[in-house]
């Protein structure tokens, strides 16, 4: 089995630009692009989990092209990369039919020196080779990169259309749910994450049930914590089902201080 089609991020991710729930104006653009065969420079942004690698995907898997898909956010993030890789990659001349897309995910982790890099390279190959980036937050590209795309904003997917994407995910790998409520409980706690959510919920289902249980910290209440801890109030925040030092690591090992810290910064707990 292919790891695109065990973790159900991937295997469920949308292949067709009609299956994303995008604005209108959004459609008929990306629309345009794969019938024409042709792209600008595109700069996708949003929340982690918003569909911006989903988008990026479809266009390059529609339109027949060479490609290089670097994360941003990674190693690949310095002026070495762009100088090297990138720029190589660009220069070269297409395949006769074909269109050559760089697709630069995360693209906001990239160096200030990498970015001015990319500046003229997107600038000087502009014929043989279009961009696609992707980024969470905007204000981390620079202006001069931002003027040579046609940028795409994208909302946060709502709660509501979430429990229905999850609720059709279980039904397609056939998954028991005791209760609707268990669903919205998973949506709840990793909200707005889109991948994160699903992430989880598969690791959820490892006994073909939607068991709770496995994930850690599920029970407690964040908007609580800061009173349980003025009040010296113990509170569970280890996983009911026995497991392994590992198999901990592998959920995200779930800590109070890790509960602590993504409570504080969204602001939900009041002391």
């Amino acid at each position: 089995m292919s790891i695109e089609n065990f973790i159900w991020y991937e295997k469920h991710r949308p292949k067709t630009v009609k299956a994303l729930s995008l604005p209108p104006a959004y459609s008929a653009a990306f629309n345009s692009y794969i019938e024409e065969g042709q792209i600008p420079h595109i700069l996708l942004v949003g929340q982690a989990g918003s569909g911006k690698t989903t988008i990026g995907k479809i266009i390059m898997d529609s339109i027949p092209c060479t490609r290089l898909e670097l994360n941003a956010s990674s190693k690949e993030r310095g002026i070495d990369t762009v100088k090297g890789m990138i720029k190589d990659f660009a220069a070269s001349q297409p395949r006769k039919g074909e269109l050559k897309i760089c697709f630069l995910d995360e693209a906001d982790g990239l160096t200030a020196d990498a970015l001015d890099a990319l500046k003229g390279t997107m600038e000087k190959y502009s014929k043989n080779c279009r961009f696609i980036l992707t980024a969470n937050n905007i204000d981390k590209i620079t202006p001069p990169i931002r003027s040579r795309c046609t940028v795409f904003t994208f909302d946060q997917f709502s709660k509501e259309k979430l429990v229905v994407l999850c609720n059709r995910i279980l039904s397609k790998e056939s998954i028991t749910v005791k209760s609707e409520k268990d669903v919205t409980a998973v949506v709840e706690k990793y909200y707005p994450d889109v991948r994160s959510t699903i992430n989880n919920m598969q690791l959820a289902c490892h006994s073909g049930t939607l068991e709770l249980s496995v994930l850690v910290g599920l029970k407690v209440d964040p908007t609580k914590i800061g009173e349980f801890i003025k009040r010296g109030i113990y509170f569970p925040c280890a996983p009911t089902l026995p497991m392994s030092p590992t198999t901990l690591r592998s959920t995200g090992g779930y800590t109070i201080h890790s509960l602590l810290r993504t409570e504080i910064m969204n602001r939900k707990v009041k002391w």
